[in-house]
């Protein structure tokens, strides 16, 4: 999370801490939507990222193998390009309000080198104490996965924003997924998000919802109020942030530039629902159709 939640933002997510890893929980529907952001975040890097892996077998030190053979937690379907072959430093990849980890440990596994930020400590010692498990598991299967490409602490974008500053730095790609909804001063939070990405081609990555109708009545009343899919309460519909109000102020106060955005369908799933007498969603990306969810790129000059 961020400088500038309120406790009763904080109070929300302490009170998931139990749900974090749980695909039946109260974050099911996140855990649904995750390989569909990884695929996107991946997706992006291999169009537009400073570094892009080309395919290849696991002596080249690309991580495709690990998706072929199924090694990377149910995200097959597409090669990894967040992996670095050229020998060099891997992609440093920023998550802000990383939770539990969940994206980061899927982003971590493509090869990337990942530290996540949450100001919810009892969120950051569920990722830390699953790091361990996540580190033995895939280096059963490749020596790659180093314990300091997967870092979790409980810090603000504003502090970490400070100490890269001071050290001339920058991420190669930030990812704000479901989080700028939950920030109560978004205009500071978004020109952070910009500030700690690297100059001369680092990309920002940003999920969240628009300020309409559609996404009242599908994240409000569906999501939350009669289906459940969703912790009742856990969005304000006043905090959502219009696709273009985002453009138009990173263009302007950060010289990020969007290249791509998606919007988010989330269609019922009956056979798994049924299968697991629990409502189960499928989530979609589509151009066609403004859903008020999206996923946006934009790439810092």
């Amino acid at each position: 999370m961020l400088k500038g939640a309120s406790e009763v933002e904080l109070r929300k997510f302490q009170q998931l801490v139990n749900h974090w890893h749980d695909p039946n929980g109260a974050l099911r529907s996140l855990h649904l939507f995750n390989p569909i952001r990884v695929g996107y975040i991946n997706d992006m890097v291999r169009r537009y990222g400073r570094r892009v892996a080309a395919t290849g077998d696991q002596s080249s030190g690309n991580f495709d193998y690990l998706l072929r053979s199924g090694a990377n937690g149910g995200q097959a379907g597409y090669s990894a390009f967040l992996a670095n072959t050229s020998g060099g430093s891997k992609l440093r990849v920023l998550d802000v309000g990383c939770g539990g980890g969940i994206l980061s440990e899927s982003l971590f596994r493509l090869g990337a080198s990942v530290t996540g930020i949450d100001l919810v400590q009892e969120s950051v010692a569920v990722a830390n104490e699953r790091k361990g498990m996540v580190l033995a598991n895939l280096n059963q299967s490749s020596p790659l996965y180093r314990e300091e490409d997967l870092t979790f602490r409980q810090a603000s974008l504003f502090e970490v924003l400070e100490e890269e500053s001071k050290a001339d730095g920058g991420y190669d790609v930030v990812v704000a997924s479901e989080v700028v909804e939950h920030v109560d001063d978004a205009r500071a939070f978004v020109k952070a998000l910009g500030d700690v990405t690297k100059a001369r081609g680092g990309l920002l990555i940003v999920s969240t919802m628009e300020k309409s109708i559609c996404s009242f009545l599908s994240h409000i009343v569906v999501a939350e109020t009669l289906t459940g899919i969703v912790a009742p309460g856990t969005h304000d519909w006043g905090k959502f942030i219009n696709k273009k109000d985002l453009s138009e102020y990173l263009a302007q106060h950060n010289h990020i530039a969007e290249v791509d955005h998606k919007y988010i369908a989330s269609l019922p799933d009956p056979f798994q629902s049924a299968a697991t007498r629990n409502l189960q969603l499928q989530f979609k990306l589509t151009n066609a159709v403004n859903t008020g969810h999206y996923l946006w790129t934009g790439l810092k000059q």
